[in-house]
């Protein structure tokens, strides 16, 4: 199939607006529903849940305005980032938007052939516009809109559709959803899981779990008396730099130097992760006992740089490691969704993910056990101290 077309909105009533947001799972299962489309009332809103020829299809609103349907949309894309935390699912959704298009004038539908009797099935006798599948949308759900979809992979997920349409609107419920759609990180995070579904060998999986985790991590600082320590560094490499001629190659490789140095004074990964795993820990013991979280940590975390350096880790410890991170990763996250979100009874803070990043940066005193972790500067090449 080269495109399909049906037609993509109610197309009649008072004016009012929805949002749309495609999506595609992890490959190999299978979406059990029972009808298409799935529809779920949530008082004077309703969820949608379509099969196209290609893609899923999610829709929520009705919204009066659309000022209020714009900022649903970021809170329909966090409602299907923590359904993929709760059914274990990975979850692809298209980020981009792209606006329908409103003709000037209503266009009458040719009643011959296949498209003018499908468009005219539901009563319409003109169009007013169109928008593709692929993008998320915002849309006039009172205009007479054709839906354009191209033809591309299909995939399907392993769960029940009415539960997952009713883990969506579980999430639509959330007090703070608005603050899960506004902290980047967090998002960027719960991606990277959904994603790791969609790699095909154990090492990709192991790699993007692992990224997962340093996705959530900020910008720490080390101790004063180690930033005084490297300023003392950075003065001995400055007098160096300058000894030579400006702009020569040894100038430019001292220079260069200088620049790592300076970067040292932001925690590595591994003490960071120290960090923020340990504080997350204390706001949530059902994560698991400390030490022990942090051991197998540690031993993942010297797995990943293996894989990196070497191309090839112990099969074992790789096995060992995702076995771990399969298991604590999902239940890390969701712990943090509920903290941001307000769900289950948890208070959402005032501003949630600058209350996120503080915890992340409260300071411990135990050092990180094992292999000395990347400065930041190395970060970018994937290469550890050691």
């Amino acid at each position: 199939m080269i495109f399909a077309f049906s037609p993509g909105s109610e197309g009649i009533g008072p004016e009012r607006y929805v949002v749309s947001i495609p999506f595609t799972v992890a490959p190999g299962r299978v979406l059990n529903k029972s009808a298409n489309p799935i529809i779920q009332k949530m008082g004077a809103s309703t969820v949608k849940l379509e099969k196209l020829h290609h893609l899923h299809y999610l829709t929520f609103g009705p919204y009066a305005t659309l000022q209020r349907a714009e900022t649903g949309l970021g809170n329909v894309a966090a409602a299907l980032l923590w359904t993929s935390l709760n059914q274990e699912v990975g979850i692809q959704y298209a980020k981009e938007r792209k606006d329908p298009i409103i003709l000037p004038d209503p266009s009458p539908i040719n009643e011959s052939g296949a498209m003018g009797y499908m468009l005219k099935s539901p009563g319409w006798e003109a169009t007013d516009g169109n928008y593709d599948a692929e993008y998320s949308t915002v849309r006039p759900d009172h205009k007479r809109l054709v839906r354009w979809e191209a033809g591309h992979v299909n995939l399907t997920v392993g769960v029940d559709a009415n539960r997952f349409v009713a883990i969506v609107g579980e999430a639509l419920q959330f007090p703070g959803l608005g603050a899960v759609a506004a902290d980047e990180k967090l998002k960027l995070a719960i991606e990277l899981y959904a994603g790791h579904r969609f790699e095909l060998s154990t090492s990709a999986q192991f790699i993007a779990l692992v990224t997962t985790l340093e996705a959530l991590l900020p910008d720490l600082i080390v101790s004063e008396s180690t930033s005084e320590a490297i300023e003392r560094a950075s003065e001995a490499v400055l007098v160096a730099r300058n000894l030579r001629a400006r702009e020569t190659q040894e100038w430019t490789d001292i220079d260069r130097l200088l620049s790592r140095v300076g970067e040292l004074k932001r925690e590595s990964i591994g003490a960071s992760l120290r960090q923020f795993v340990g504080a997350a820990i204390a706001r949530n013991p059902a994560l698991g006992e400390e030490q022990t979280v942090l051991g197998s940590l540690r031993d993942a975390y010297s797995t990943r740089s293996r894989l990196l350096h070497d191309g090839s880790a112990d099969p074992q410890a790789l096995s060992a490691g995702l076995t771990f991170l399969r298991d604590f990763v999902p239940r890390l996250l969701i712990a943090l969704f509920k903290e941001v979100s307000g769900a289950k009874g948890e208070k959402p803070a005032a501003n949630a993910p600058q209350r996120l990043r503080l915890d992340r940066a409260k300071p411990r005193s135990e050092p990180f056990v094992g292999r000395a972790p990347a400065s930041r500067a190395d970060r970018s090449s994937g290469s550890d101290r050691k």
